[in-house]
């Protein structure tokens, strides 16, 4: 088995290439290599697409600037108006899609405060059922499955670009001075949307309690009501 999948060790590379080609070559389409990859992604995780039901409850801050002391409301802390949404992980710019959180400390986290910051935080509701494709979940292997058939092979390899992807585009933080560290999640994005999928769920790498999502219709989560905080701190731990 391991022979059958060698060639999946060093994946590395391989999604530098993809990221390289949209960066320099063509924004909207891939090498037929390159696509066989991101569809094996796409179909894998369209087959494992999640529904979270209507009346889910997430959350969405905003830094409020200096003498700012009321909450943002629903116009100015949602999804930004058409045509002027600038590039994100997962939205190519110009198209507004809506990233909420799960819970309100991941929310905060997100918007990366500074202790003493007001922040407004929104509460959000989902109008109705939603599919998307859940990059937090960890699909595994069904227990009846041979070890050495060619499903779990194909499985495996399978799990090595999930990981891979997740890790190398949907879960690492972007510099912010480079426009175009995020095509590949964004162009891996489109593909799914294009198959029906509606919307993201993925990590947080700036809350260990929580985790983000990405709707592409912004119109399922509904506004409730907002509030104003105050950061009194923030921590971090290194070695």
């Amino acid at each position: 088995m391991e022979n059958k999948i060698a060639g999946f060790s060093e994946m590395s590379n391989f999604f530098n290439e993809i990221s390289e080609h949209l960066r320099h070559e063509n924004r909207f389409s891939l090498p037929e290599n390159l696509q066989r990859t991101v569809d094996i992604f796409c179909e894998y995780h369209y087959k494992h697409a999640i529904t979270i039901p209507t009346g889910g409850e997430y959350w969405r801050a905003r830094i409020n600037p200096m003498g700012k002391i009321d909450a943002y409301e629903s116009s100015d802390i949602g999804a930004p108006p058409k045509g002027s949404a600038s590039s994100g992980r997962i939205n190519p710019p110009g198209i507004r899609y809506l990233y909420v959180a799960s819970n309100k400390a991941t929310a905060i986290s997100e918007v990366r405060p500074w202790k003493g910051a007001m922040i407004s935080v929104a509460n959000f509701v989902l109008k109705e059922d939603v599919k998307i494709v859940d990059l937090v979940q960890d699909i595994s292997l069904p227990a009846s499955m041979e070890s050495n058939s060619d499903a779990v092979i194909e499985t495996l390899a399978n799990d090595v670009i999930l990981k891979s992807i997740n890790a190398k585009y949907f879960s690492t933080p972007a510099h912010a001075h480079d426009d175009y560290a995020y095509l590949p999640s964004q162009y891996i994005a489109e593909k799914l949307k294009i198959m029906g999928i509606q919307g993201i769920k993925y990590p947080s790498v700036l809350s260990e309690s929580g985790h983000n999502i990405c709707l592409f219709l912004p119109d399922k989560a509904e506004f409730k009501i907002s509030e104003v905080i105050n950061v009194k701190g923030v921590s971090y731990t290194f070695k």
